[in-house]
């Protein structure tokens, strides 16, 4: 697949042509150059067949520049964005991106990801 990096990039989305005139950047990224590679999106619809739940891609761009980030502890893997967490069940490294498996969404996140420590408080 041959990337385009213009201000004026001709598209053609669910068989619809269109034009995109403004490409925003993340940290010199083009946002046109942030997307899963063909391998890691059909891993994700397997899944999301088997499983039945649906695959989520707001997280991708995001894992890019910080704001999502995985936190793990002793016991417990967690996908944090702001001051939602959610638990991981499974994580599957699939090209240069991670596949995550939650109890209720497959979300799809960049392997440059950060990662830290985290510690829980343990309820009585």
């Amino acid at each position: 697949m041959q990337r385009v990096r213009s201000d004026s990039t001709e598209c053609v989305v669910n068989g619809y042509e269109g034009t995109t005139s403004h490409l925003e950047k993340v940290k010199n990224i083009y946002y046109t150059d942030m997307f899963p590679a063909d391998i890691t999106l059909r891993n994700s619809a397997k899944l999301s067949l088997e499983y039945g739940i649906p695959i989520r891609m707001d997280y991708f761009i995001p894992s890019f520049d910080g704001t999502v980030m995985l936190g793990f502890d002793k016991y417990q893997k967690l996908l944090i964005r702001f001051e939602d967490t959610i638990p991981i069940l499974k994580m599957y490294n699939s090209g240069k991106e991670y596949i995550i498996l939650t109890r209720n969404a497959i979300f799809i996140i960049s392997d440059s990801i950060k990662a830290k420590s985290v510690k829980f408080e343990k309820g009585s």
